[in-house]
Parts: C-alpha cells; structure tokens; sequence
C-alpha cells in the first residue's frame, strides 16, 4: 500500500540536478565576486607597499633628527621601487608627529575603482607606524 507521504518522497527523490536558472544565478554571483576580487586585489596590494614604505623610512632614520621630508624621500624611494610612487599625495595624505616619546607617521588616503556604467568601489585606509625614542 502506498500512502500519499511516500508519493511525496517519491517525487523529491527523482528530481535530482540544478536547473538551468539556478546554475546560471550561482555562476553569475560567482562571477561577480571573483570580477570585484581581482579589482580589489591590486589596491591592497598597493596599500602594502605603502605600508612598507613607511615601515623602512621609519627604521632606516635616525628618529630624534629626521625631518619629514627626509621620511618622504625614503618612501618615495621605496614606492617608487614597487611601482606605488604615484599612489600618495604627500601635501595632504601625509602625517608626522612627534611627541616627548614617540615618532608617528600617519597616512590617510581612498581610492576609486570604477567597476561597471556608473557604480564605483571606494576603498579607504588609514596607516600608522609608531616607534619609541627609547626602545625603537
């Protein structure tokens, strides 16, 4: 005797496999992803870079007796290495400070992405590198 839950069972059971439409939705949302991805990619890269940058103009100087454009010639020199060089505007998105006890490099940059007709990705970053006059 088959009841009408085992029907039911019966026909969840054959239909096995995406359709068509769901394949093609999965694929597109995967392709869109990956695209924003690799648009992504090379802009943090370069925040790396800038990254590092700071980090050798920092540790390659003497603290108490650098000025900052001694740290903006050693990243220049450093971005310019990795190909970054044109990343930064060192007027505005430059910061140095100096307190009793700490040197402090700050950089507060974004960057646009257009992706597609009208919509653009906007990526911000703010990067700090702190030493101690004591104990670098």
């Amino acid at each position: 005797m088959i009841t009408k839950s085992h029907k039911v069972f019966r026909t969840f059971k054959t239909q096995q496999g995406w359709t068509f439409w769901s394949m093609l939705f999965v694929m597109s949302v995967i392709l869109f992803v990956a695209y924003v991805g690799m648009q992504l990619v090379p802009l943090y890269s370069a925040n790396n870079n800038v990254k590092n940058a700071m980090n050798l103009a920092v540790d390659n100087t003497d603290l108490r007796s650098v000025n900052r454009s001694q740290i903006i010639k050693a990243m220049q020199a450093q971005l310019y290495l990795d190909g970054s060089h044109q990343l930064l505007n060192y007027k505005t998105d430059l910061k140095v400070r100096r307190s009793p006890k700490k040197f402090v490099v700050e950089t507060h940059y974004n960057r646009e992405i257009p992706l597609f007709y009208n919509l653009t990705l906007r990526a911000d970053f703010a990067n700090t590198v702190e030493r101690d006059f004591t104990g670098r």
